[in-house]
């Protein structure tokens, strides 16, 4: 039976649903993320001490590292600390509403940090079929987990007998973001600090004793400072990179892209360099040769130039010979530290910012390629001659349709998706094609994928990496023999070898394993080792590089080389005689640049905003950063270095230079 209404009364208002009192309020979920952020300062500050190498700066430069990254690790808590906050202020404390929008916030900062990662993962998950559907879902169900993460933890918190649990997560979560491939994925790591702070930031909220109205009261006083100062204090160039080289400095990383701006030059700095920037207009051509050149490129991945340099003989005689025997470049540079980067600047003759990349492909092979970039290859120019072109390739995406080895009359590829072919897969057929070349002229190709990570194909399968490593080079090494006695045998005054890499390897210098990460020497410092009819033997001091194979090639071929090439011909190199011009040489890779010019070379970090110049000459570990100590001596590289790349950098309406992972 119904109530009577008294007459006159007022209705009673609707209650409003509320959220239960076990689901954390928006002022815990604020206070959570400031205690969070408090353990990740902790956390960061024992890992610097213990992990982080002195840096050259001294004690100031670590007390700087300290102070920066406790600076940017609060002013993360803060903005995270901030949307609750303000629930909490406009009375929305357990508006299943209010939750549901600071759940969404969570959802859409995911996106903004993890989003290419998660991208990529999408595209690898039932190759590349539904990837919006899956992309969707892992930016989504990963925002979510945030906020699953806090009710959670916050529940098993309240109960004493399980409030080791959450804890004792989120502090193995921290310190995996501190173990865990400590050179690379920046943005994985500041997500793996942002979980670990919501669990123990969500635990120790609850704890006995806690009063949330308390601490609500301080941050209103004081939450604007850490925040205010880490987006317009900038540290100086030598803490950047130092809070660069450690993981759990990740927020720096994020408030850096965000608000740090790119360390400033005097306009007169760049004065008179756009005229050295630029390049010849005029067209360079050589007469048609009598010979027909026969001509092997060999591109091994990740070679380091200093196996071939002379201390590992045992283990590579036959490269040993080839360069006692021909011409040495000891000072190759690769145009970039990643396979299809420096390989496309190889056979357009052009670097990275100055082709057009777009995504291609499906699936896990789907990434940023020049495919669309309608540069001409040297290898469609010389098939547009009457030169026999074929490739044998051990990578997928180095066929044709990918646009890095494009133009090859005859292609052979020997692995798909990103399997990696084994080397006498590559290089067997090769020896064969070269036993039945007819008389006219003709360019080979192969790249190999020994010896590339994680170096399990040679002859040793135990012992350090570098020793694997090298047992993977003497595979190739022996292919090299056999490829340079057919040479010898069946085109003698007419065969060509060239052997090169992508780029180079890295075995914990700077901090860093493997390649694709830096562009310090241990990475862009190739082998280039050449012999023919023409090819005087001996070392050739000059640096040169992989942009200068074009044109060089091009020329052998009795071919026009296009002006707008970044390279030179090498031939008058390959006779013993100096090189009459240099243009510069660059190399770019994850919006980094790098720039030679003399003995100094310049790195700029455009994501990061810091800035190295080193003198190769006194300091070939590139250790003492010149940029930091001797301005004066650095400004004039790192002016011709942006100069350099603002002349050239390709331009079209809406695109921009892409950062290529």
């Amino acid at each position: 039976m119904a109530a009577e209404r008294v007459p006159g009364a007022a209705p009673s208002p609707a209650r409003s649903w509320q959220l239960p009192r076990w689901w954390p309020s928006c002022s815990t979920l604020a206070a959570s993320y400031l205690w969070g952020a408090a353990a990740v300062v902790l956390a960061n500050a024992v890992a610097i001490a213990v992990a982080a190498p002195w840096p050259r700066g001294g004690l100031w430069v670590r007390l700087g590292h300290h102070a920066f990254d406790a600076l940017a690790v609060l002013a993360g808590g803060v903005g995270l600390a901030l949307p609750p906050w303000l629930c909490a202020r406009l009375g929305r404390e357990r508006s299943p509403a209010a939750h549901a929008a600071l759940a969404a916030l969570n959802v859409l900062g995911v996106w903004a940090l993890l989003g290419p990662d998660l991208r990529n993962q999408a595209s690898g998950l039932f190759d590349g079929r539904a990837e919006g559907v899956v992309y969707a879902g892992y930016v989504a169900g990963a925002g979510l987990l945030v906020s699953a993460t806090q009710v959670a933890a916050g529940a098993l918190a309240r109960r004493r007998w399980l409030r080791p649990l959450p804890l004792a997560a989120g502090a193995t979560v921290l310190v995996l973001a501190h173990l865990w491939a400590r050179d690379d994925y920046p943005e994985v790591h500041a997500g793996a600090l942002w979980a670990g702070a919501a669990l123990i930031g969500s635990t120790l909220v609850v704890w006995p004793g806690w009063q949330p109205a308390r601490l609500g009261r301080a941050v209103e006083r004081a939450a604007a400072a850490p925040l205010l100062l880490a987006l317009f204090v900038p540290p100086p160039n030598a803490v950047r990179l130092a809070l660069f080289r450690e993981p759990g400095s990740a927020p720096a990383f994020v408030i850096g892209r965000l608000a740090w701006p790119p360390p400033a030059l005097a306009p007169a700095a760049h004065a008179g360099l756009h005229a050295l920037a630029a390049r010849s207009l005029a067209p360079r051509a050589r007469e048609v040769r009598a010979a027909q050149p026969v001509v092997v490129l060999l591109t091994v991945d990740a070679l380091r130039a200093d196996v071939v340099a002379g201390d590992h003989d045992d283990v590579v005689p036959h490269l040993a010979a080839l360069r006692a025997s021909g011409a040495w470049f000891e000072r190759a540079v690769a145009p970039g530290s990643q396979t299809s980067v420096s390989l496309t600047s190889l056979f357009t003759g052009r670097y990275f910012s100055e082709l057009r990349w777009s995504e291609h492909g499906t699936g896990r092979s789907r990434f940023l390629y020049a495919a669309d970039d309608p540069s001409p290859r040297f290898p469609e120019l010389l098939g547009a001659a009457g030169v026999h072109t074929e490739s044998f390739l051990g990578l997928s995406f180095l066929s044709g349709e990918y646009g890095i080895a494009r133009g090859f009359a005859t292609e052979h590829v020997y692995s798909t998706g990103r399997s990696h072919a084994f080397v006498h897969d590559v290089l067997e057929p090769l020896v064969a094609a070269l036993r039945r070349v007819g008389p006219g002229p003709a360019l080979f190709y192969a790249h190999v994928m020994e010896p590339h990570a994680p170096y399990d194909r040679g002859a040793r399968r135990e012992g350090s990496d570098f020793e694997r490593y090298l047992s993977e080079v003497a595979l190739v090494d022996s292919y090299v023999g056999r490829i340079r006695r057919t040479l010898a045998q069946r085109l003698p005054g007419r065969g060509h070898l060239i052997v090169t890499a992508d780029h180079g390897e890295a075995f914990g210098e700077h901090g860093t394993f493997f390649h694709t990460k830096t562009l310090y020497e241990e990475l862009v410092h190739v082998p280039l080792l050449v012999s023919g009819p023409e090819v005087r033997p001996g070392p050739r001091p000059e640096r040169v590089g992989l942009v200068d194979l074009a044109p060089t090639l091009l020329e052998l071929f009795g071919q026009p080389v296009p002006a707008e090439l970044a390279g030179v011909s090498l031939l008058p190199a390959w006779r013993g005689q100096p090189l009459a011009l240099r243009p510069p040489l660059a190399a770019e890779g994850r919006m980094r640049r790098a720039y030679w010019r003399g003995e100094l070379k310049a790195v700029e970090d455009a994501r990061r905003g810091t800035l190295e110049v080193y003198d190769l000459d006194a300091d070939p570990g590139e250790l003492d950063n010149l940029w930091d100590r001797d301005r004066a001596r650095a400004l004039p590289v790192v002016s011709a270095l942006r100069a350099y790349f603002a002349v050239h950098a390709y331009a079209a309406p809406g695109y921009e230079t892409p950062y290529k992972p």
